[in-house]
């Protein structure tokens, strides 16, 4: 179970004559005015977000997804306004802001700037490094993305806001010299206890084989073995207070996402958005 802070939903419908009258009009800088297509997305107070997409191929390079070259820029502006756009914001993306002093930031800030400053049009440029890092590139608007779900930059004052839960269904007496897990990968080096939780890989854990701090009713212990698809085993080493049906923090409220992800040879982005469809989720004011 995943408890976490609301999301955008996104709208069902794409019709793009149904959204102009309240809209807030985005461009996404894409690399073909001719290849325009349109979709939007809801937010919850009913507002429509237009979102203006490239053609085929779009995307194929990291650092020209969904942007066309600077000299497009003018011309692209011009069929937007043609087609009747009014009140766009000029966006663009950071692709090293967590990283504060890159070459690429400066290079990037500076050519926004340039192929920008001829227009009137609101700005919208920092993502969640540049919030912190980047504070001229704030413009009109910024879009904090991984900070708003809590994924990092904990030392600028974010807080975690999701605790990823599961209760133990089993546990089992594990003897010296057993082994727990497919490959045989975890062997008891003493008699344990061994608490199975009803969450894998199917749910959106990550499949590790090493062992990964989680808590039970306020205590740190650590999963053993491989992740299976859908349970996940820890050792409760000698502890009989913990019983089946206790809560399985596998990150909670205090956990620094970023650092977890980093254990594991991921990154936090990946942890929340693998967390499946299965998965119940609570949404906490």
């Amino acid at each position: 179970m995943a408890d976490t802070k609301p999301a955008v939903e996104k709208a069902d419908d794409d019709d793009k004559s149904e959204v102009l009258g309240n809209l807030v009009k985005v461009v996404v800088l894409i690399w073909s005015a001719s290849l325009l297509t349109f979709s939007y997305v809801r937010l919850p107070n009913g507002q429509k977000i237009l979102v203006i997409h490239g053609g085929p191929g779009a995307g194929s390079q990291p650092r020209y997804r969904r942007y066309f070259n600077p000299e497009k820029f003018e011309s692209t502006i011009k069929v937007l306004e043609e087609k009747g756009f009014r009140n766009l914001v000029l966006m663009s993306h950071f692709a090293c802001a967590d990283e504060k002093g890159h070459p690429l930031n400066d290079k990037q800030l500076q050519l926004f700037e340039k192929v920008t400053k001829k227009f009137s049009y609101k700005k919208s440029l920092a993502n969640s490094g540049a919030v912190f890092n980047y504070p001229e590139s704030h413009y009109d608007i910024v879009r904090p993305g991984i900070s708003v779900y809590g994924g990092g930059f904990y030392e600028h004052g974010i807080k975690p806001v999701t605790n990823f839960r599961s209760k133990i269904i089993s546990i089992r007496n594990v003897k010296k010299g057993d082994s727990v897990g497919y490959e045989a990968s975890w062997t008891a080096d003493k008699d344990s206890l061994v608490a199975v939780i009803s969450l894998g890989y199917a749910d959106g854990y990550p499949l590790i084989y090493k062992d990964v701090p989680v808590f039970v009713n306020d205590k740190q212990f650590h999963t053993i073995g491989r992740t299976s698809m859908d349970m996940v085993c820890v050792n409760l080493g000698d502890d009989s207070s913990i019983k089946v049906g206790d809560w399985v923090e596998m990150w909670n409220f205090k956990t620094p996402l970023n650092t977890l992800a980093k254990s594991i040879n991921t990154i936090s982005y990946q942890l929340l958005t693998n967390i499946s469809r299965r998965v119940p989720k609570n949404y906490l004011e």
